[in-house]
């Protein structure tokens, strides 16, 4: 029994044993397998992680190789009209281009009208594509390809904030006449991360750069002429004009152009006293064009490919032009004996000729401030858009005053347009006759429009001519001065050739209000301008002032 007993005690001590060992073994197990399983969580959510942290990453970099492609592409000669807007105020398209910013560009610095931007193409990195700006894709290596399947990365321009030239009163709001003259542009791109063609990450990156004046054709800190074009202590750059922009040829924007100045010739600006004007600009491919060769003042001639645009055109329903003009010994029949009619005659003592005798006719008073009537059919009155006052627009086949003098008034009234769109001897004068402006309150309030594209007109200004101040604006023109003539004015031809003791003032605030009136110009601020006038300039977008991410 006792060793019977004994031996089921044994037994019973090693069942106790083995019960008890096998729960720990399980629990460690699980233990064990737990672990690993959360190990296996956290590495899980490292790699989620670091896979939208690389999204993220690119999506960024899409952004900011779009910005920078966007903005180099602005920064082309040919779009660089596209970084301003000619005014403010309520604008419902100041974040968005639309047909006619391209039509119409700003930029005076091309040498030919083909130079404009294509917004609608789907290649360009600020084209439109379907209504909105279009996407470029990149692949890993940072090439464009065709489709989103084949990409990794996207972006493309969501808008822009346009740099305004004037506020809603026409007060410049782009300083180009001081050291500080600088605007601002905004521009707004998406970037996105692509896989298998579907979008994983999207960020928007904002960025405000400086809009710089900058001179045609003249790198930040050269030279235009003898005109310094500095940068200013802050960084800034403008064009500085110690003198004035002067006579302009070539502005067909052919190359077919050219200046030709010889013997005593000034060209002065208006100053008390009196300035040379620098420069000269000739808009040619080459200076063999344009021949500079005065004997009394050392002024700089320079070439650019600047193109002004398209001439103003005689706006309205189509009359026959006028003739202002004496032919076979008798007056045209557009000089009338009335003091309604827009061309009268006079006789040497300032009276009204009875009939308009030819002999008797001393002076051809043109008046600005008549009102239409049927002694003047090829006179319309117009509405200015740009700052709402009405002019008088006048279409003439010819006026020639070499057997008259001519004497314009009223323009203070209203601003006078004579309107050229013939081609051949369209201005003719000499005898000693005078052509005088008066009453007017800017150089433009007498201009001289020609042809668009017509073949070539013939324009000569000669003899004694006193105390006019006008614009004359000949893209097909061919003007000769000659004769001791004085004259004051801008003037602005294909072909320009001075002879002989010629004294031309161009004021700096005439060339201003060409340059308004073409629409490519910034007004003074007369509260700040003492430099004159500018040279002709255009813009560029350069250091980032601030910019800010969207998204993730």
């Amino acid at each position: 029994m006792t060793r019977e007993t004994g031996q089921l005690d044994i037994t019973r001590s090693i069942s106790k044993s083995a019960g008890f060992s096998l729960p720990l073994v399980l629990v460690a197990s699980l233990m064990v397998l737990l672990g690993g399983l959360v190990l296996v969580d956290r590495s899980s959510d490292g790699l989620i992680s670091a896979a939208f942290q690389g999204e993220s990453g690119e999506a960024k970099d899409a952004a900011e190789t779009g910005l920078t492609r966007i903005v180099g592409e602005l920064n082309r000669q040919k779009n660089r009209g596209l970084l301003a807007k000619s005014t403010s105020g309520a604008d419902p398209d100041g974040y968005r281009w639309v047909a006619n910013s391209a039509d119409t560009p700003i930029n005076t610095c091309l040498g030919t009208p083909a130079g404009k931007p294509d917004l609608t193409s789907t290649t360009s990195s600020i084209g439109y594509g379907a209504g909105t700006y279009n996407w470029v894709y990149l692949d890993a290596g940072g090439q464009v390809v065709a489709t989103a399947a084949q990409a990794t990365k996207a972006y493309r321009l969501l808008w822009v904030k346009r740099q305004p030239l004037v506020d809603a009163d026409g007060n410049p709001l782009l300083k180009i006449f001081q050291p500080t003259g600088r605007g601002t542009v905004t521009l707004a791109v998406e970037g996105s991360a692509l896989r298998n063609g579907q979008t994983v990450s999207s960020v928007r990156l904002e960025e405000v750069l400086q809009l710089v004046p900058k001179c045609c054709g003249v790198p930040f800190g050269g030279s235009h002429g003898n005109v310094n074009y500095g940068t200013g202590s802050d960084g800034s750059s403008v064009c500085y004009a110690g003198g004035n922009w002067g006579f302009a040829g070539g502005v067909a924007g052919n190359n077919t152009g050219y200046i030709k100045i010889n013997g005593v010739t000034t060209i002065q600006t208006g100053e008390d006293p009196p300035q040379p004007v620098n420069p000269i600009t000739c808009i040619a491919d080459s200076t063999a064009q344009c021949s500079f060769d005065p004997t009394s003042t050392p002024y700089t001639l320079q070439v650019t490919p600047t193109r002004l645009g398209p001439v103003p055109e005689f706006e309205g329903p189509a009359v026959t032009a006028g003739r202002i003009e004496r032919s076979g010994g008798s007056l045209s029949p557009d000089i009338k004996s009335s003091t309604t009619a827009f061309a009268t005659c006079l006789d040497s003592s300032n009276v009204l000729v009875p009939d308009c005798s030819a002999a008797a006719t001393a002076t051809v008073v043109l008046n600005a401030a008549v009102a239409e009537g049927p002694e003047h059919p090829f006179c319309k009155i117009y509405t200015q858009t740009a700052d709402g006052q009405e002019a008088l627009h006048c279409k003439l086949a010819v006026l020639d005053y070499s057997a008259f003098n001519i004497r314009v008034i009223n323009t203070n009234v209203r601003p006078l347009r004579l309107y050229f769109p013939d081609a051949g001897a369209v201005v003719s004068s000499g005898g000693g006759k005078t052509l005088t402006h008066q009453a007017g309150n800017k150089t433009t309030d007498l201009a001289l429009f020609g042809c668009r594209s017509c073949s070539s007109q013939t324009i000569t200004l000669a003899g004694n001519v006193s105390g006019v101040d006008l614009l004359a604006w000949f893209p097909q023109g061919s003007v000769t001065i000659s004769g001791g003539s004085v004259f004051s004015g801008v003037l602005w031809a294909n072909k320009i050739v001075s002879n002989g003791g010629v004294t031309w003032t161009v004021p700096g605030s005439g060339v201003a209000q060409a340059m308004e009136l073409a629409g490519y110009g910034v007004p003074a601020d007369d509260a700040t301008t003492t430099d004159g006038n500018p040279l002709v300039f255009d813009w560029v977008a350069r250091a980032v002032e601030r910019f800010r991410w969207f998204g993730r």
